[in-house]
């Protein structure tokens, strides 16, 4: 038996940075099916770091030292390194190879950590999750814009790809730039990466052994409606995320903007919550354009707390044009709050196709977006969604296809055999 599922991760969050709770619910979703021993966190640090592990919450996070080139630049090629820190990391922690039934890996330079396991036991199901539009990262770091580095990393990575037993995407949107990179596709909107692929054009595709779709799903224990939500005077919407290029919060700032000066917008508030290197450009143009009064911004919050933001809205809308899925959106929905998003990106898949004239805007349509707030600021209809989202649910599904084995364990009481 081999009762430990081990998940490789840079996104898991701490005392005092709450970045990636998604991986967090995840884990806790997988240890409650009971399928195996324990989840094993294994998370990268510095190599001048000391520590060698930390207590989130009830789960254990091991660390690895781990080494990352400049500017990321020629990425992988530590990866040999990096996989030999890690698997001495885990032999110190007392765990052998042997214990391990499943090894997920998040994004792609950690897909090797999870094939240095399974070369020293085979059976073991090596999988990697990816969570971006770019799950090749051509598009990272000073020297993305450099056809060689580029080149280098989308190689490296064909390699890993076509080794790993399952790929694991957050949507069909990211699943088809995994799939068929590196061709250019018309929907992508973002020029950054289309001037990414056009430097590694003429390599081949991947040939996956399995790819899947695991929809970044919702703690619904803790993501529900409260039972004293009710209108608010003035149309509250709300903004999660990361001030970067991608997510575009700019063309929100307009769009309200544009229904304030209709006056038929005068109680609308907007609230944004995130950090990041456009944030100052929409304070400014908020200053500048005399919006203080209805459009605010707060800086990150424990993910324990956003359910009281959502609670507190009447609309939720992320505007990223290059988004593998956005946990926030369904998070707002278990909450009772429907969400707006571009068309054609991981959360549009949610939105059934005959209410996609109700939710989803074209990428940087502030004047579309407009339209699509005041129409529902009139009517305030419900949002239904097509996919299922308890994080629980998709979790048990998901693990029938990496590992029915596991299953298997549960049901003839043995998930807790053999181990250190």
């Amino acid at each position: 038996m081999k009762p430990y599922y081990l998940v490789i991760t840079p996104f898991f969050p701490t005392e005092s940075s709450f970045r990636g709770p998604f991986i967090y619910d995840q884990v806790r979703a997988i240890k409650k099916t009971g399928r195996y021993r324990d989840v094993l966190v294994f998370k990268p640090a510095s190599p001048f770091d000391r520590r060698t592990s930390y207590d989130y919450k009830g789960i254990t996070v091991r660390l690895f030292p781990f080494l990352q080139m400049p500017s990321l630049i020629l990425n992988g090629l530590t990866n040999g390194i990096n996989s030999a820190l890690f698997l001495k990391a885990f032999r110190r922690a007392g765990f052998s190879p042997d214990h391990i039934a499943v090894a997920h890996a998040h994004t792609s330079v950690f897909a090797a950590c999870a094939l240095s396991l399974k070369a020293a036991s085979p059976q073991t199901v090596a999988l990697v999750q990816h969570h971006d539009g770019d799950p090749y990262t051509i598009r990272n770091g000073k020297f993305a814009s450099c056809a060689f580095n580029a080149r280098y990393r989308a190689k490296k990575n064909i390699r890993l790809f076509n080794r790993m037993d399952c790929h694991v995407s957050i949507s069909k949107f990211v699943e088809r730039h995994l799939l068929e990179f590196p061709a250019v596709n018309p929907q992508d909107y973002f020029e950054s990466y289309r001037n990414s692929l056009s430097l590694v054009q003429n390599l081949p595709p991947i040939t996956p052994k399995k790819s899947l779709i695991l929809y970044n799903g919702v703690d619904t224990g803790q993501f529900h409606p409260s039972p004293r939500q009710r209108k608010n005077e003035k149309l509250t919407i709300g903004c999660v995320g990361n001030f970067v290029d991608l997510k575009d919060q700019i063309t929100l700032v307009k769009a309200v903007e544009q229904l304030l000066a209709r006056e038929q917008g005068s109680g609308i508030l907007l609230k944004f919550i995130g950090t990041g290197p456009t944030l100052e450009e929409c304070r400014a143009y908020v200053r500048e354009h005399r919006l203080e009064s209805s459009i605010t911004f707060q800086t990150e919050i424990p993910h324990t707390e956003l359910a009281a933001f959502y609670h507190s809205l009447d609309l939720f809308v992320l505007p990223s044009f290059f988004e593998g899925f956005g946990c926030v959106l369904l998070e707002a929905h278990a909450c009772g709050v429907p969400f707006m998003t571009c068309c054609g990106q991981g959360g549009a898949e949610y939105i059934p196709p005959e209410d996609k004239d109700k939710w989803l805007f074209a990428p940087r349509d502030h004047d579309g977006l407009a339209a699509l707030i005041s129409r529902f600021d009139k009517e305030r209809y419900p949002q239904s969604v097509c996919h299922e989202y308890d994080i629980n649910i998709l979790i048990t599904r998901f693990l029938d296809q990496i590992d029915p084995a596991g299953s298997e364990r549960t049901e003839n009481g043995n998930g807790g055999q053999t181990g250190p």
